[in-house]
């Protein structure tokens, strides 16, 4: 059978961006995004771990204080960066793909109910697909190689990445309504960004608990008491909000320059 040409009045290049696009923009928007905002993971985790906040220096300084170079900062940064790019950039188009299945024909209008489900179970099985990649990633937060993450994971810690992943994922794919909703009440341009925030810091705080207790376990320490899993809470809900911000400019930003190249 012969391969399906682009409509006539779409040139080839024009038919190859619309069906690439999709897959290409959010692994990269996902992988530049977490540059600017890996310090605020770092910070997090060693708050999860009670340990010492490494502040940020221009030089090495004594060993007794923590810190980071700017340089050693970079690096981490440049280094965990493809991680979240194929993780979170795979998690929203595969869960498109995934809601694109779960949804009814065309002809049906599906109920705010059904929509949510649907964005749920989707969420679930990202997540799940996702739990090697997080735990890499996680790892890299504490300066842990990527390979040594995975050797190491646990039942336990798949269990706890599953339960953030599925948060995090919700809350990014429920940013587009989120904004719709706040554009007819506002009708504030900024509203895209402000929704995105929000969004990206409700779902950290949702599946922080998870978070901490994937951390503390990574590193071989125990969950003494209920109150440790909040360690890091607003460090992290922070860098999710700013993350999920970053995340939304930056596709907005490929998006135009690809249309705009492909008009």
């Amino acid at each position: 059978m012969r391969p399906s040409l682009p409509p006539n009045s779409e040139s080839l290049p024009q038919y190859l961006y619309s069906c690439c696009a999709p897959y290409v923009i959010p692994p990269v928007a996902a992988s530049v995004a977490i540059i600017p905002c890996f310090y605020g993971a770092i910070v997090k985790t060693a708050q999860q771990a009670e340990e010492p906040v490494p502040r940020i220096a221009l030089r090495k300084l004594n060993a007794k204080i923590p810190h980071i170079t700017l340089r050693e900062l970079t690096k981490r940064s440049f280094k965990a960066s493809p991680t979240v790019g194929c993780v979170i950039g795979t998690q929203v188009v595969v869960q498109g793909l995934v809601e694109k299945v779960l949804k009814k024909s065309p002809s049906d209008e599906d109920s705010n109910l059904n929509n949510f489900s649907h964005m749920l179970i989707s969420s679930v099985i990202v997540g799940a697909a996702s739990i090697p990649g997080i735990a890499a990633y996680n790892g890299q937060t504490m300066g842990r190689h990527v390979i040594d993450s995975l050797k190491m994971l646990s039942r336990w810690e798949a269990m706890a990445i599953l339960t953030r992943q599925v948060s995090l994922v919700f809350s990014l794919r429920i940013t587009e309504p989120l904004n719709i909703h706040m554009k007819e009440l506002t009708g504030d341009k900024m509203t895209l960004y402000g929704s995105a925030t929000i969004s990206g810091m409700i779902g950290s705080i949702i599946g922080h608990p998870a978070d901490t207790a994937l951390t503390r376990w990574q590193k071989n320490l125990k969950i003494k008491n209920l109150r440790q899993l909040m360690n890091g809470a607003v460090s992290r809900t922070i860098a999710g909000g700013a993350f999920a911000a970053c995340y939304i400019f930056v596709r907005k930003q490929l998006e135009s320059i690809f249309d705009s190249e492909h008009s």
